[in-house]
């Protein structure tokens, strides 16, 4: 994206999420004084700019905003180096990369450590404690898919500080990292060479644990979004090729926004409710793609990018070219953010 796209994107997210809210509710809503709290990830001038400028949690963020406009709740921006002094309020924040101010490998650990002591002052938090530590955080995750009897492909946690040498699984199988997002961090093993090689890297990088997962024969998956143990979007992902590749849409994937597998709908969100989530963005697949095989969870998160529908203009269009539009009410962008206004409106509807 050339440098005048970039700034007509960004441009166009601070103008549009400002007249979603309303403007003037913006300025009138603001209270010191409020008890209902947006935790910024930022601790000066210069991250503050950069949040304006990157990334999308000022999306997010500005969508959980309108939320409370529209429930008639004022608000307040906390930065994260006051945080610790907040007690007895509704803290609201966008979990992100930028909490992690120290750089580790765990980018989540910070922000952890940070929501349960916010719980303690007893804040209340969303997501609260216990869903935050889903965020990619995949040791967590199949933990308690473990613990609660969650249907997920059989996945076994290595400690790299032991005999590794072994491979727990036949081939091929999956290696996912602990601690990354989307198709980012998984790997397909085909043979011995490649998993040493692998584990060697992971090591060098600081990893010192990984996931071994089976590899489902599948060719596509669906994103199923839950809200308050109902579900309220999907899409189906689906790779066209013969090998198995990530059904992210960064690999081409096409996209799918009809037939849901309503057969599933009382058993997904009965998993969700074991899990105490929410709500949850969530990748299921089946073995074979056949629907009659029982659905299995890969991967979920309470906080996840949901990808608009196609609009007219782009509907025989591949979708990542489709994720390439940010001019007019035909784009991805314009559509993308509208999406995760109407999110944020039913999660917080029966606050």
């Amino acid at each position: 994206m050339n440098i005048l796209l970039r700034l007509y994107n960004r441009s166009f997210i601070l103008y549009y999420i400002l007249s979603l809210s309303n403007f003037f509710k913006l300025l009138n809503n603001y209270s010191n004084k409020s008890k209902n709290i947006i935790l910024l990830p930022c601790k000066n001038s210069l991250d503050i700019l950069k949040y304006i400028l990157v990334g999308d949690s000022i999306i997010h963020d500005f969508a959980i905003i309108n939320s409370l406009i529209l429930n008639k709740k004022d608000y307040k921006f906390i930065l994260l180096n006051n945080a610790t002094n907040i007690k007895c309020s509704n803290i609201y924040y966008t979990p992100e990369v930028s909490f992690n101010t120290l750089k580790l490998n765990d980018h989540g650990a910070i922000l952890r450590l940070l929501i349960d002591e916010l719980e303690n002052n007893k804040n209340f938090l969303f997501p609260s404690a216990n869903e935050v530590k889903f965020w990619e955080n995949k040791e967590f995750m199949h933990t308690k898919f473990i613990e609660n009897e969650i249907p997920h492909p059989r996945t076994i946690i290595i400690d790299l500080s032991k005999d590794y040498s072994s491979p727990p699984l036949p081939f091929p199988f999956l290696v996912k990292r602990l601690h990354s997002a989307s198709s980012l961090g998984v790997y397909k093993i085909n043979n011995l060479v490649e998993y040493l090689k692998l584990i060697e890297f992971l090591i060098e990088s600081g990893d010192r644990k990984l996931l071994v997962q089976i590899l489902l024969n599948m060719r596509k998956d669906i994103r199923v979004i839950v809200i308050n143990n109902k579900i309220f979007y999907h899409y189906w992902r689906i790779n066209t090729s013969n090998e198995w590749v990530p059904t992210s849409t960064r690999h081409g994937s096409l996209v799918d926004f009809n037939n849901f597998p309503n057969k599933w709908n009382d058993l997904i969100i009965e998993q969700v409710k074991k899990l105490k989530l929410s709500t949850c963005g969530i990748d299921i697949a089946w073995e074979n793609d056949s629907l009659e095989n029982m659905p299995m969870f890969l991967e979920l998160s309470p906080s996840y990018q949901p990808n608009p529908s196609f609009t007219e203009k782009y509907k025989n269009q591949p979708y990542y070219l489709y994720k390439r539009s940010y001019i007019g009410k035909s784009s991805y962008l314009f559509n993308y953010i509208n999406l995760i206004f109407k999110i944020k409106i039913e999660l917080f509807n029966n606050e």
